[in-house]
């Protein structure tokens, strides 16, 4: 990645979605916004519509990605069959070529602690976040689920910043080209997804491939950007004062950062090998990497 696009990807760059764009937008896609000095919610949905004003055009040339990707969304109330129309829900809002349109699109999205039933979606361009996909279908998906925050207080918004500050890191390190392995020019992923539901949210990468040492490789680069999921509370002088060491235990239940996570594959087949990578320190008992596997 060239400094421009490194320095680029730091900060929130590009403008709101245009009144037009939003206009392309499905119905259902509550999570976006337009607006260029204050935001129009595209539906009142309160709950996933965020303030944002827009910022300005820089003038300056954009800094272009890669290869193109699409960003989709599902969004819709919850029912008891959790299949209803799950395919016809799913929609690519927009594919992006550049940085600053990166930003322009996730700038009008609420962030995953805010919602109670949603998909977001970064996927190569014409690869679908199905698991019929063709692409998909050869491979599976690294996938860590986590406790959704449902009291307030200092562990709550810790929590919650650690799912949104994982999500963006996921984001940046697709699009940045931090996956590709440079060896063997293999590029097998497809696409991130964060599904946000009631009680948990669940962040996975999607690969196409079930190569274990490919598998592994990437799944370790997607363990550093989570990395916020299990980093400990502070331990300031203020945090460590009397009311909160009582509020903290108070509120433990709600911090229960995951100890692993798994992969799994998209088809049966038995000659896969069972996945898991520790999101703890490593022991002993373990690889070098942290990693267990045991046949399938």
């Amino acid at each position: 990645m060239n400094r421009g696009v490194s320095e680029a990807m730091s900060g929130t760059t590009g403008a709101v979605l245009s009144s037009d764009e939003a206009a392309h937008l499905p119905s259902h896609g509550a999570l976006v916004e337009s607006g260029t000095t204050s935001s129009i919610s595209i539906t009142s949905d309160d709950e996933v519509c965020s303030s944002r004003s827009g910022a300005k055009p820089t003038g300056r040339p954009p800094h272009p990605l890669e290869r193109t990707w699409s960003f989709w969304l599902m969004y819709q109330a919850q029912t008891k069959d959790k299949k209803d129309n799950w395919k016809g829900t799913q929609k690519r809002v927009l594919d992006f070529t550049s940085v600053e349109d990166f930003w322009r699109v996730f700038n009008n999205v609420s962030s995953p602690s805010r919602l109670t039933y949603a998909d977001y979606s970064v996927f190569r361009q014409g690869i679908a976040p199905m698991w019929e996909d063709e692409t998909c279908a050869k491979g599976g998906r690294w996938i860590v689920s986590v406790d959704r925050p449902n009291r307030r207080g200092a562990a709550s918004e810790h929590q919650k910043e650690s799912i949104d500050e994982s999500w963006v890191n996921i984001l940046l390190s697709l699009i940045g080209s931090a996956f590709p392995n440079r060896d063997t020019g293999v590029d097998a992923v497809c696409g991130a997804v964060c599904s946000v539901r009631k009680y948990n949210i669940r962040l996975a990468l999607w690969v196409g491939t079930s190569d274990k040492d490919e598998v592994l490789r990437l799944g370790t680069i997607f363990r550093e950007a989570i990395a916020p999921l299990f980093a400990p509370l502070s331990s300031s002088a203020e945090d460590n004062s009397e009311g909160n060491r009582t509020q903290k235990l108070q509120e433990s239940p709600t911090r229960r950062p995951p100890s692993s996570m798994s992969f799994e594959y998209f088809t049966k087949d038995p000659s896969h090998v069972a996945l898991e990578l520790s999101l703890t320190t490593t022991t002993d008992d373990e690889d070098d990497d942290g990693q267990n596997d045991s046949q399938a």
